[in-house]
Protein backbone atom coordinates (compact mmCIF):
# COMPACT_ATOMS: atom_id res chain seq x y z
CA UNK A 1 0.00 0.00 0.00
CA UNK A 2 3.02 2.78 0.70
CA UNK A 3 5.75 3.49 -1.04
CA UNK A 4 9.03 3.90 0.44
CA UNK A 5 10.43 7.28 -0.42
CA UNK A 6 13.19 9.39 0.77
CA UNK A 7 16.91 9.51 0.92
CA UNK A 8 18.55 6.51 0.60
CA UNK A 9 15.38 4.20 0.44
CA UNK A 10 14.94 5.30 3.62
CA UNK A 11 10.69 5.28 5.19
CA UNK A 12 9.69 8.51 5.18
CA UNK A 13 7.36 9.62 7.89
CA UNK A 14 5.60 12.90 8.77
CA UNK A 15 3.97 13.71 11.90
CA UNK A 16 1.97 17.20 13.05
CA UNK A 17 0.88 18.20 16.34
CA UNK A 18 -0.66 21.48 18.09
CA UNK A 19 2.25 22.20 20.47
CA UNK A 20 5.64 22.66 20.63
CA UNK A 21 7.33 19.55 20.08
CA UNK A 22 10.29 20.79 22.26
CA UNK A 23 7.59 20.33 25.20
CA UNK A 24 5.54 17.42 24.05
CA UNK A 25 6.99 14.05 25.56
CA UNK A 26 5.17 11.83 23.93
CA UNK A 27 5.69 13.05 20.59
CA UNK A 28 8.91 13.44 21.20
CA UNK A 29 9.59 9.72 21.86
CA UNK A 30 8.23 8.34 18.74
CA UNK A 31 9.68 10.83 16.32
CA UNK A 32 13.34 10.51 17.97
CA UNK A 33 13.31 6.50 18.14
CA UNK A 34 11.75 6.54 14.60
CA UNK A 35 14.54 9.01 13.90
CA UNK A 36 17.32 6.45 15.72
CA UNK A 37 16.47 3.48 13.31
CA UNK A 38 17.05 5.36 10.52
CA UNK A 39 13.90 6.86 9.30
CA UNK A 40 13.41 10.15 7.93
CA UNK A 41 11.10 12.14 10.35
CA UNK A 42 9.34 15.36 10.05
CA UNK A 43 7.68 17.28 12.54
CA UNK A 44 4.87 20.00 11.51
CA UNK A 45 4.75 21.68 15.17
CA UNK A 46 4.11 24.96 16.58
CA UNK A 47 7.08 28.01 16.70
CA UNK A 48 7.82 29.51 20.60
CA UNK A 49 8.85 32.85 20.21
CA UNK A 50 12.53 33.41 19.20
CA UNK A 51 13.06 30.19 17.71
CA UNK A 52 13.66 29.58 14.25
CA UNK A 53 11.73 28.46 11.73
CA UNK A 54 13.31 25.03 11.49
CA UNK A 55 15.55 23.24 13.38
CA UNK A 56 16.70 19.54 13.61
CA UNK A 57 16.60 17.87 17.23
CA UNK A 58 17.78 14.51 17.86
CA UNK A 59 17.53 13.71 13.98
CA UNK A 60 13.81 14.86 13.50
CA UNK A 61 13.44 17.96 11.16
CA UNK A 62 11.11 20.59 12.94
CA UNK A 63 8.88 22.13 10.72
CA UNK A 64 7.38 25.15 12.84
CA UNK A 65 4.17 26.88 11.82
CA UNK A 66 4.47 30.95 13.30
CA UNK A 67 2.07 31.22 15.90
CA UNK A 68 2.22 30.36 19.90
CA UNK A 69 -0.34 28.78 22.08
CA UNK A 70 -2.58 30.90 24.38
CA UNK A 71 -5.60 29.91 26.21
CA UNK A 72 -8.53 33.18 25.48
CA UNK A 73 -11.61 30.97 25.45
CA UNK A 74 -13.29 28.20 23.01
CA UNK A 75 -13.87 30.93 19.86
CA UNK A 76 -9.43 31.47 19.85
CA UNK A 77 -9.21 27.75 19.99
CA UNK A 78 -11.34 27.55 16.84
CA UNK A 79 -9.33 29.59 15.19
CA UNK A 80 -5.90 27.94 15.97
CA UNK A 81 -6.91 25.05 15.19
CA UNK A 82 -7.92 25.64 11.73
CA UNK A 83 -5.32 27.56 10.93
CA UNK A 84 -2.89 25.04 12.28
CA UNK A 85 -4.65 22.46 10.56
CA UNK A 86 -4.48 24.44 7.33
CA UNK A 87 -0.44 25.12 7.78
CA UNK A 88 -0.19 21.32 8.47
CA UNK A 89 -1.84 20.12 5.49
CA UNK A 90 0.49 22.63 3.33
CA UNK A 91 3.30 21.67 5.05
CA UNK A 92 2.64 17.63 4.67
CA UNK A 93 2.05 17.94 0.84
CA UNK A 94 4.87 19.55 0.09
CA UNK A 95 6.57 16.18 0.38
CA UNK A 96 6.13 12.40 -0.25
CA UNK A 97 5.44 10.49 3.38
CA UNK A 98 5.06 6.35 3.67
CA UNK A 99 3.17 7.21 7.06
CA UNK A 100 1.52 10.26 8.21
CA UNK A 101 1.20 10.25 11.92
CA UNK A 102 -1.50 13.21 13.52
CA UNK A 103 -1.72 13.62 17.13
CA UNK A 104 -4.66 15.46 18.64
CA UNK A 105 -5.85 17.52 19.58
CA UNK A 106 -8.12 18.85 17.85
CA UNK A 107 -9.25 15.44 15.73
CA UNK A 108 -10.24 17.12 12.99
CA UNK A 109 -6.65 18.10 12.61
CA UNK A 110 -6.04 14.12 10.95
CA UNK A 111 -7.83 15.83 8.09
CA UNK A 112 -4.06 17.68 7.22
CA UNK A 113 -2.98 14.02 5.78
CA UNK A 114 -5.55 14.28 2.93
CA UNK A 115 -2.94 14.81 0.19
CA UNK A 116 -0.64 12.04 1.71
CA UNK A 117 -3.44 9.70 2.08
CA UNK A 118 -4.50 10.06 -1.79
CA UNK A 119 -0.73 9.75 -2.50
CA UNK A 120 -1.27 6.68 -0.56
CA UNK A 121 0.64 6.88 2.54
CA UNK A 122 -0.59 4.99 5.71
CA UNK A 123 -2.66 7.53 8.28
CA UNK A 124 -2.15 7.36 12.10
CA UNK A 125 -4.39 9.35 14.00
CA UNK A 126 -2.81 9.31 18.00
CA UNK A 127 -5.57 10.19 20.17
CA UNK A 128 -4.12 11.55 23.60
CA UNK A 129 -7.41 13.18 24.85
CA UNK A 130 -11.21 12.68 24.34
CA UNK A 131 -12.43 15.93 22.80
CA UNK A 132 -15.90 15.95 24.15
CA UNK A 133 -14.30 14.69 28.02
CA UNK A 134 -11.63 17.51 27.52
CA UNK A 135 -14.64 20.01 26.00
CA UNK A 136 -16.64 18.91 29.72
CA UNK A 137 -13.81 19.71 31.27
CA UNK A 138 -12.63 23.14 30.43
CA UNK A 139 -16.16 24.78 30.35
CA UNK A 140 -17.66 22.50 33.25
CA UNK A 141 -20.29 22.08 30.09
CA UNK A 142 -22.74 18.93 30.40
CA UNK A 143 -22.23 15.86 28.48
CA UNK A 144 -25.61 16.46 26.84
CA UNK A 145 -24.19 20.31 25.76
CA UNK A 146 -25.07 21.06 22.44
CA UNK A 147 -21.23 21.91 21.66
CA UNK A 148 -20.09 18.20 23.24
CA UNK A 149 -22.77 16.53 20.70
CA UNK A 150 -21.08 18.11 18.11
CA UNK A 151 -17.74 17.13 19.57
CA UNK A 152 -18.87 13.34 19.06
CA UNK A 153 -20.04 13.85 16.09
CA UNK A 154 -16.45 15.36 14.69
CA UNK A 155 -14.87 12.24 16.72
CA UNK A 156 -17.40 9.96 14.75
CA UNK A 157 -16.13 11.77 11.41
CA UNK A 158 -12.45 12.03 12.34
CA UNK A 159 -12.09 8.47 13.32
CA UNK A 160 -13.66 7.29 10.12
CA UNK A 161 -10.48 9.03 8.32
CA UNK A 162 -6.75 7.14 9.43
CA UNK A 163 -5.77 3.86 8.23
CA UNK A 164 -5.29 2.91 12.40
CA UNK A 165 -5.80 4.57 15.63
CA UNK A 166 -3.79 4.83 18.56
CA UNK A 167 -4.65 5.08 22.12
CA UNK A 168 -3.06 6.80 24.91
CA UNK A 169 -4.96 4.80 27.64
CA UNK A 170 -7.09 1.64 27.48
CA UNK A 171 -10.57 3.97 28.88
CA UNK A 172 -10.52 6.06 25.93
CA UNK A 173 -10.40 3.19 23.29
CA UNK A 174 -13.32 1.61 25.37
CA UNK A 175 -14.85 4.81 25.46
CA UNK A 176 -14.38 6.18 21.81
CA UNK A 177 -15.82 2.21 21.08
CA UNK A 178 -19.18 2.68 23.06
CA UNK A 179 -19.96 5.67 20.82
CA UNK A 180 -18.98 3.72 17.65
CA UNK A 181 -15.78 6.00 17.20
CA UNK A 182 -13.47 4.34 15.56
CA UNK A 183 -15.05 0.73 14.54
CA UNK A 184 -13.65 -0.73 12.58
CA UNK A 185 -10.16 0.50 12.58
CA UNK A 186 -7.40 -1.12 13.45
CA UNK A 187 -6.22 0.22 16.99
CA UNK A 188 -3.56 0.15 19.46
CA UNK A 189 -2.88 1.25 23.08
CA UNK A 190 0.06 3.18 24.12
CA UNK A 191 0.09 4.30 27.68
CA UNK A 192 2.02 7.66 28.85
CA UNK A 193 5.25 6.72 30.33
CA UNK A 194 8.51 8.08 31.17
CA UNK A 195 11.04 7.81 29.03
CA UNK A 196 13.43 6.27 31.14
CA UNK A 197 16.48 7.07 28.40
CA UNK A 198 16.28 10.40 29.69
CA UNK A 199 14.37 10.55 32.74
CA UNK A 200 17.64 8.25 34.51
CA UNK A 201 18.07 8.60 37.98
CA UNK A 202 21.27 7.42 37.55
CA UNK A 203 22.02 10.38 35.39
CA UNK A 204 20.18 12.79 37.30
CA UNK A 205 20.69 11.33 40.78
CA UNK A 206 17.72 12.71 43.37
CA UNK A 207 19.28 15.57 45.94
CA UNK A 208 16.26 17.01 46.76
CA UNK A 209 16.34 20.88 48.27
CA UNK A 210 18.82 19.80 50.99
CA UNK A 211 21.59 21.32 49.53
CA UNK A 212 20.00 24.81 49.19
CA UNK A 213 18.43 24.50 52.82
CA UNK A 214 14.97 24.02 51.63
CA UNK A 215 12.09 21.69 51.08
CA UNK A 216 11.16 22.00 47.77
CA UNK A 217 7.31 21.62 46.37
CA UNK A 218 7.06 20.95 42.89
CA UNK A 219 4.41 21.23 39.78
CA UNK A 220 5.00 20.98 35.97
CA UNK A 221 2.27 21.62 33.69
CA UNK A 222 -0.81 23.64 32.91
CA UNK A 223 -2.35 26.40 35.22
CA UNK A 224 -6.40 26.14 34.84
CA UNK A 225 -8.74 25.54 37.47
CA UNK A 226 -9.35 21.95 36.55
CA UNK A 227 -5.62 21.49 36.98
CA UNK A 228 -6.24 22.25 40.86
CA UNK A 229 -2.94 23.99 41.55
CA UNK A 230 -5.21 26.45 43.80
CA UNK A 231 -5.29 22.92 46.38
CA UNK A 232 -1.49 22.65 46.16
CA UNK A 233 -0.93 26.48 46.90
CA UNK A 234 -3.67 26.24 50.11
CA UNK A 235 -1.90 23.23 51.69
CA UNK A 236 1.32 24.99 51.14
CA UNK A 237 -0.01 27.64 53.09
CA UNK A 238 -1.33 25.06 55.61
CA UNK A 239 1.56 23.23 56.09
CA UNK A 240 4.00 25.94 56.41
CA UNK A 241 3.83 26.55 60.14
CA UNK A 242 5.48 23.13 60.19
CA UNK A 243 8.04 23.18 57.38
CA UNK A 244 9.20 26.54 57.48
CA UNK A 245 11.95 26.36 54.97
CA UNK A 246 9.01 25.27 52.77
CA UNK A 247 9.05 26.48 48.92
CA UNK A 248 6.79 25.52 46.50
CA UNK A 249 8.00 26.14 43.24
CA UNK A 250 5.29 26.12 39.60
CA UNK A 251 6.33 25.64 35.96
CA UNK A 252 3.48 26.85 33.65
CA UNK A 253 3.20 24.98 30.82
CA UNK A 254 2.71 28.18 28.56
CA UNK A 255 3.92 31.08 31.09
CA UNK A 256 1.59 34.24 29.65
CA UNK A 257 -0.04 32.11 27.70
CA UNK A 258 -2.00 30.40 30.48
CA UNK A 259 -4.19 33.94 30.67
CA UNK A 260 -6.62 34.22 33.44
CA UNK A 261 -5.77 30.73 35.33
CA UNK A 262 -2.69 32.20 36.19
CA UNK A 263 -3.47 35.32 37.18
CA UNK A 264 -6.40 33.96 39.33
CA UNK A 265 -3.46 31.53 40.85
CA UNK A 266 -1.06 34.15 41.76
CA UNK A 267 -3.61 36.36 43.39
CA UNK A 268 -4.64 33.36 45.51
CA UNK A 269 -0.79 33.01 46.58
CA UNK A 270 -0.94 37.02 47.58
CA UNK A 271 -3.68 36.55 49.34
CA UNK A 272 -2.41 33.58 51.63
CA UNK A 273 0.94 35.78 52.27
CA UNK A 274 3.24 32.50 50.02
CA UNK A 275 5.10 35.83 47.94
CA UNK A 276 7.95 34.71 49.94
CA UNK A 277 7.33 30.90 48.97
CA UNK A 278 5.50 30.23 46.07
CA UNK A 279 8.07 31.01 43.15
CA UNK A 280 6.16 31.18 39.06
CA UNK A 281 9.30 30.07 37.08
CA UNK A 282 9.91 30.40 33.42
CA UNK A 283 8.21 26.81 31.15
CA UNK A 284 11.36 25.11 30.34
CA UNK A 285 11.93 22.19 27.81
CA UNK A 286 11.53 18.73 28.26
CA UNK A 287 15.47 18.30 28.20
CA UNK A 288 15.53 20.00 31.61
CA UNK A 289 12.72 18.46 33.47
CA UNK A 290 14.72 15.29 34.77
CA UNK A 291 17.52 17.66 36.67
CA UNK A 292 14.52 20.04 38.00
CA UNK A 293 12.72 16.59 39.08
CA UNK A 294 16.05 15.51 41.14
CA UNK A 295 15.86 18.74 43.34
CA UNK A 296 12.29 18.41 44.29
CA UNK A 297 10.99 17.02 47.75
CA UNK A 298 8.14 16.33 46.84
CA UNK A 299 6.01 16.53 43.72
CA UNK A 300 2.50 17.56 43.59
CA UNK A 301 -1.10 16.28 41.06
CA UNK A 302 -3.62 17.81 42.60
CA UNK A 303 -6.34 18.67 39.78
CA UNK A 304 -10.66 18.85 40.37
CA UNK A 305 -12.08 15.70 39.37
CA UNK A 306 -14.42 15.61 36.83
CA UNK A 307 -15.28 13.56 33.32
CA UNK A 308 -11.78 13.92 31.71
CA UNK A 309 -9.39 14.09 34.82
CA UNK A 310 -10.89 11.09 36.35
CA UNK A 311 -9.92 9.14 33.19
CA UNK A 312 -7.13 10.69 31.23
CA UNK A 313 -3.25 9.81 32.84
CA UNK A 314 -1.35 12.99 33.27
CA UNK A 315 2.43 12.34 31.87
CA UNK A 316 4.26 14.38 34.42
CA UNK A 317 2.91 11.34 37.41
CA UNK A 318 4.55 8.48 35.45
CA UNK A 319 8.24 11.15 35.20
CA UNK A 320 8.02 12.05 38.29
CA UNK A 321 7.77 8.28 39.72
CA UNK A 322 10.91 7.17 36.57
CA UNK A 323 13.07 10.02 38.93
CA UNK A 324 11.82 8.58 42.46
CA UNK A 325 10.38 11.86 43.20
CA UNK A 326 7.46 11.11 46.33
CA UNK A 327 4.10 12.40 44.44
CA UNK A 328 0.76 13.38 46.34
CA UNK A 329 -2.21 13.42 44.14
CA UNK A 330 -5.77 14.10 43.81
CA UNK A 331 -7.26 10.83 43.83
CA UNK A 332 -8.82 9.76 40.42
CA UNK A 333 -10.21 6.42 38.85
CA UNK A 334 -6.79 6.17 36.11
CA UNK A 335 -4.53 7.08 38.99
CA UNK A 336 -5.92 4.33 41.09
CA UNK A 337 -5.63 2.19 38.33
CA UNK A 338 -1.83 2.57 37.50
CA UNK A 339 -0.60 3.37 40.78
CA UNK A 340 -3.14 2.34 43.82
CA UNK A 341 -2.21 3.46 47.46
CA UNK A 342 1.49 1.48 47.25
CA UNK A 343 2.83 4.10 44.92
CA UNK A 344 1.21 7.46 45.41
CA UNK A 345 -0.12 9.16 48.73
CA UNK A 346 -3.60 10.28 47.58
CA UNK A 347 -5.93 12.78 48.97
CA UNK A 348 -9.66 12.81 47.81
CA UNK A 349 -10.45 16.09 45.91
CA UNK A 350 -10.73 19.12 47.74
CA UNK A 351 -9.62 17.36 51.19
CA UNK A 352 -7.19 20.42 51.76
CA UNK A 353 -6.43 19.17 55.13
CA UNK A 354 -5.53 15.29 54.08
CA UNK A 355 -3.24 17.07 51.41
CA UNK A 356 -1.19 18.97 54.49
CA UNK A 357 -0.38 15.56 56.12
CA UNK A 358 0.65 14.21 53.18
CA UNK A 359 2.94 16.94 52.51
CA UNK A 360 4.12 17.34 55.94
CA UNK A 361 4.36 13.21 56.27
CA UNK A 362 7.23 12.80 53.11
CA UNK A 363 9.04 15.82 55.33
CA UNK A 364 8.85 14.04 58.23
CA UNK A 365 9.67 10.82 56.59
CA UNK A 366 12.29 11.37 53.68
CA UNK A 367 13.68 7.86 53.06
CA UNK A 368 10.14 6.18 53.77
CA UNK A 369 8.77 8.38 51.24
CA UNK A 370 11.34 7.90 48.63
Amino acid sequence: MTRKIGSGGAMRIGMAVLAYYGRDARVRRYAEALARRGYVVDVVALREPGSAKTETIAGVNVIKVPMGRQRRGALYYLFESGFFTLAAAWHLARRRYDVVHIHNMPDLLVFAALVPKLRRAAVVLDIHDLMPEVYQSKYEAGPDHGLVSAMRLEERISFRFPHAIIYSAQTFRDIAASRRSGVGKKGAVFINTADTALFDRNLHPWRGGGPEGVFRVLYLGTVSHRHGVDQAVAAVAGVRSRIPNIVFDIYPRFAAGEGEPLRRLQEQVAELGLDDVVRFLDPVPLDDVPAILAGADVGVFTPHVDAHIDIALSLKVPEMAAMAVPIVATRTAVMDTYFGDEGILFFDDGDIDACVEAIAWVHDNPAEAR
